[in-house]
């Protein structure tokens, strides 16, 4: 006869009494962190830190609610017989979804799917239309208090003004805003200025950025209340963290591939133009320790590498669309890079985040900045220009890699050279929105064979865009 074991949910945590299978659940919820260590002048160092996802206090082994169903499996396949009930005393009302209008294909499903969870992750394409999903289960539980939480805070500002559209009595909670307000929208860094367990429906915006302590020490804050979190890429995070962003946001509610997007209609379909430059292979970036080195030497100040990306701006866009002023977007990883393509694109405009004087002063004695550097109003007013297709060319940093909207958007550029496999779902999913007259977006990227690191980097990006079965073309600046 199978041995019973007690869980009891207690706001965020499930806890169960001290016995024989604390033991099998201890070596369940613990995994390696992975991260870099930086010394300078060496070359980066990954080292593995074990982390617990379990805490004894007072005879009973406490986790977080996330791990619910991986326990429940865990201990039924070691023989055990799990009983799980739960204490928390609010309990919210089971809304008709199907009543809700205003939704584009698919979107009824996820609204359905989140409607039945507890708590869980979204897990789907950029462009599926989060902005709505949000707005809906807001409308769907009325008489409750709402928080929508992102890590930016201009995307905090984003989310605000959009919903303060629906929602006329809408607050905001960042380092420069304190309107009180239902629904609530805030930033993980300002969330001590308020009183969490009031919340009863909680959404969280690119929850991959959110597994850090900034948030997590408030986490258990939230006690009971409904937990939903949206990513394009909540498996992509490098510190081997997929057991930690499973226990504190939960299993997959559901996932919307980029093919299931297009059959939809919720985005279009994505062509990656992968640009051979006439490089000559050498190996010489490797051998520099620094990161900084490598990137300015293989990137940022790559003169024939940043000529090539004027070329496919001036000659191949205008020969291969039929568009007449495509809009278009180029991503950087740094500042000077954006300054350094600014010499070859001086009709573009340059958006990046805030300036130190030294800084700025470093990069007018290099002759890299004329005047003074964008300002945060600058960025504010460019990004609603290039929004709404009034402007139509800008060069960008991780400012806007993640959490803005182009409808318009044609072009997407990536100047950055990186290999991270969350920047190979973000950035593109900047180009794939819908539009008006719009049937597919541009993803133009570098086949950079002129160093072994840059083209082991290179070629991680486009073996990512094949496994996501985007049609990638060949464009040849040598002719």
């Amino acid at each position: 006869m199978s041995q019973k074991v007690v869980l009891q949910r207690i706001m965020r945590f499930i806890r169960t009494p001290e016995g024989p299978h604390n033991e099998i659940l201890q070596k369940e919820f613990q995994y390696l962190h992975r991260s870099q260590e930086r010394v300078p002048g060496r070359a980066p160092r990954y080292v593995s830190t074990p982390v617990e996802l379990f805490a004894m206090q007072d005879n009973w082994m406490y986790f977080p609610c996330g791990l619910q169903e991986r326990c429940l499996q865990v201990l039924a396949k070691a023989g055990y017989k799990p009983e799980l009930s739960d204490l928390r005393p609010k309990k919210l009302p089971v809304p008709d979804a199907s009543k809700l209008a205003g939704l584009r294909p698919g979107q009824l499903e996820v609204i359905q799917e989140i409607v039945k969870a507890d708590f869980g992750i979204v897990d789907a394409l950029t462009g599926f239309g989060k902005g709505v999903v949000i707005e809906k289960v807001i409308q769907l539980y009325p008489k409750q208090k709402h928080a929508v939480i992102t890590k930016s805070k201009s995307v905090c500002n984003q989310l605000y003004e959009r919903l303060k559209k629906v929602f006329p009595k809408a607050g905001c909670w960042n380092s420069s805003k304190h309107v009180e307000g239902n629904p609530m929208v805030c930033t993980c860094g300002s969330l001590g200025g308020l009183t969490l367990e009031d919340f009863d429906v909680v959404q969280l915006d690119e929850v991959h950025e959110l597994l850090i302590p900034t948030f997590l020490e408030y986490y258990p804050g939230f006690s009971g209340c409904k937990l939903i979190s949206y990513s394009a890429s909540p498996d992509q995070r490098m510190d081997n963290s997929a057991l930690a962003m499973e226990a504190y946001f939960g299993n997959k509610i559901c996932k919307i591939e980029y093919q299931d997007g297009v059959d939809l209609g919720l985005v279009v379909p994505i062509e990656v133009w992968k640009v051979d430059w006439g490089c000559t292979p050498v190996d010489v970036i490797r051998s520099f320790k620094s990161d900084v080195k490598r990137a300015r030497l293989g990137y940022w100040g790559n003169l024939a590498r940043n000529n090539a990306i004027a070329r496919v701006i001036y000659e191949e866009v205008p020969k291969r669309l039929s568009e007449k002023d495509p809009q278009i977007l180029i991503l950087v990883d740094k500042i000077e890079h954006a300054l350094e393509l600014h010499k070859y694109l001086p009709d573009f405009k340059c958006v990046y985040g805030e300036m130190d004087d030294a800084t700025a002063k470093a990069f007018q004695q290099a002759k890299l900045l004329e005047g003074d550097p964008v300002s945060r109003k600058d960025v504010e007013n460019i990004r609603k220009q290039f929004s709404a297709g009034t402007l139509k060319r800008a060069i960008a940093t991780g400012i806007w890699s993640t959490g803005v909207d182009f409808p318009q958007l044609s072009v997407i550029i990536r100047a950055d050279g990186g290999a991270s496999p969350i920047k190979d779902i973000q950035m593109p999913g900047r180009v794939c929105r819908i539009a008006d007259g719009k049937s597919k977006g541009i993803l133009v990227d570098f086949a950079d064979n002129y160093d072994v690191w840059a083209a082991r980097r290179s070629k991680t990006r486009f073996e990512s865009y094949e496994e996501k079965q985007w049609e990638i073309l060949p464009v040849n600046l040598n002719h």
